[in-house]
């Protein structure tokens, strides 16, 4: 399989990827009711948003929003057509190994809601090498250091 990645600061693949259904039931908690206007955070060049593109159009997003200092919040969406097919790892590993090397990120993190229908974003984060920080959260907080990124 292979899998491409680029840069946007073009809204409109995020607004295409995040409009697939299946999706919705993942993010219910986080866009019930709210308008969401990602221009803002796509056009800051702090900020690093990825379109993954199997070759049948956007498959996913891959977003790392600047902290500080190197420091990166990292989020991941696909489309349910690319589910089970490793097409989130591939492209996930790719745009984690940009902001590494090309960019000088020195740390990503995230944070995983504690629900059954996340567990695939469970899995990949322990995947990619991401170490739980707080096992207490009401949510997986995950930290990713280029030493235990495993590409």
């Amino acid at each position: 399989m292979r899998i491409s990645i680029e840069r946007t600061f073009d809204a409109a693949p995020i607004y295409g990827v995040l409009s697939d259904p299946a999706l919705f039931d993942i993010f219910r908690d986080d866009i019930a009711g709210k308008e969401f206007d990602f221009s803002p955070l796509v056009s800051d060049h702090r900020n690093f948003f990825f379109v993954a593109d199997d070759g049948d159009g956007p498959a996913g997003i891959i977003q790392f929003l600047s902290i500080e200092g190197g420091s990166y919040e990292g989020h991941i969406a696909f489309v349910s057509r690319v589910w089970g097919r490793g097409v989130a790892q591939e492209a996930t590993r790719a745009a984690v190994s940009l902001m590494f090397d090309h960019v000088g990120a020195n740390q990503i993190r995230t944070s995983i809601p504690r629900r059954r229908d996340c567990l695939p974003v469970t899995r990949l984060a322990r995947q990619i090498g991401m170490v739980e920080v707080d096992s207490e959260s009401p949510e997986c907080e995950f930290v990713l250091t280029p030493k235990t990124f495993r590409r």
